[in-house]
């Protein structure tokens, strides 16, 4: 198949770049606050976006739980994951930079830009929801393969696929996110069953596109998740990856871009969002309550560990116990980065800050001494392209550092 006989348009081959648009537009309209636990979108705001979109479910209502917008719920990862918005410290989705350099792109780049970072950057724990882990991504590939075998237009039934299909419900999300993508078109099963379970689990049949055709052999043989998707290569390799491996017998330190292999197919398939180490300077304001916060300026080449020392110089702590990251600003998450000390990576004193691909605004978690569990709030104030400091500097103080163990007082 070549370049022409594929096309991608705001509406074509699915309305996903015009749909994403809408989503984006009514982010930066709107600025909306993110329900506290699980820091995702409100029903009330999940329900208004859906009726923005080409085809809104006319069943839904502004009640109806998160879950049965599975195009919402991709285009949430996709903004986060992609850099276009971040969760700043009042919980709301802001804006950055990056947003607008996405909005240059034309609709291929931008199709593209949101498959990378659907198939790269995602986290699939989140895009397949609760109790996934990562050790489905084997299972995952196995279904990318089967339909890089299978010929556009013929039709997988669900129900002779078990086999295939061995984790259904999750299965089904990722079913639901490829359709999507208009690499898959899904039918669903609608005799007996409610509105609420037919949306979410019964498929009734699959049926490979042209575009899932000229796709799935490329995902499956040239762009396998093992390799490319970084939350799975940080878990299995303990080791904060900023790209993708390259194969074993490729030499330099050059990064071969997602959507290489692509372009044999797409003749306006030029430019693409740049995925670099930033080099410069960070300022972080860093909140242990309302009014007791101190701002730290920190070189992109200090790492993790280094704020870790700075912060507890800032609120005279004793750094004698674990601690972590958690870049998402979610307690507990599976974005974290551990200290040296701890059983498992990614190490903080291996992850330079200039890696984490922090934008102004963004929010990240501290959490110190697992058992006390002091949380220390991270926003990012500034982002400078200009050298740091050799040393981290404590700039700014406000409030009285609490005692760290007033009960031994």
């Amino acid at each position: 198949m070549t370049a022409a006989n594929l096309k991608i348009t705001q509406i074509e081959p699915v309305p996903l770049v015009k749909d994403f648009g809408t989503f984006t537009d009514y982010l930066k309209e709107r600025t909306p606050s993110l329900v506290r636990k699980g820091q995702l979108l409100t029903k009330k705001t999940l329900y208004e976006i859906d009726q923005l979109l080409t085809s809104p479910d006319l069943e839904n209502t502004p009640q109806t739980d998160k879950i049965f917008y599975p195009h919402l719920t991709l285009f949430y990862y996709l903004v986060l994951r992609g850099g276009l918005f971040v969760k700043n410290r009042k919980l709301q989705l802001q804006e950055t930079e990056k947003l607008a350099k996405y909005c240059q792109l034309n609709p291929t780049e931008k199709y593209f830009f949101l498959l990378e970072t659907f198939w790269v950057d995602s986290d699939w724990r989140e895009l397949l929801g609760k109790y996934s882990t990562l050790s489905l991504i084997p299972e995952i590939e196995s279904i990318i393969r089967n339909l890089a075998r299978t010929p556009p237009g013929k039709v997988l039934p669900m129900e002779k696929s078990k086999r295939t299909w061995r984790n259904s419900l999750k299965m089904y999300s990722l079913l639901h996110y490829l359709s999507l993508f208009g690499l898959l078109q899904i039918s669903f099963d609608n005799q007996g069953y409610t509105f609420e379970e037919r949306t979410l689990f019964f498929i009734a049949s699959v049926t490979v596109t042209d575009f899932g055709g000229a796709f799935f052999p490329i995902l499956s043989n040239e762009r396998t998740l093992r390799r490319w998707n970084l939350p799975h290569i940080r878990e299995k390799t303990g080791k904060f990856a900023i790209s993708p491996r390259l194969g074993k017998h490729r030499k330099g330190k050059g990064h071969e871009s997602f959507v290489k292999p692509f372009q044999r197919l797409f003749n306006d398939l030029r430019n693409t969002l740049p995925r670099n180490h930033f080099s410069g300077t960070f300022t972080f304001k860093v909140f242990l309550e309302r009014n007791c916060w101190r701002t730290i300026v920190l070189s992109s080449e200090h790492t993790l560990e280094d704020l870790h020392d700075a912060i507890q110089d800032a609120f005279e702590f004793d750094s004698d116990h674990l601690y972590a990251f958690f870049t998402d600003g979610i307690p507990w998450s599976y974005n974290r980065i551990l200290s040296p000390y701890d059983t498992e990576g990614p190490f903080s004193d291996k992850v330079s800050i200039g890696e984490l691909g922090l934008l102004p605004g963004q929010r990240v978690l501290y959490i110190f001494d697992f058992g006390s569990e002091w949380h220390f709030k991270l926003e990012v104030l500034e982002k400078k392209d200009v050298p740091g400091p050799l040393s981290p500097v404590i700039r700014e103080r406000k409030g009285k550092s609490p005692e760290q163990y007033p009960e031994w007082e």
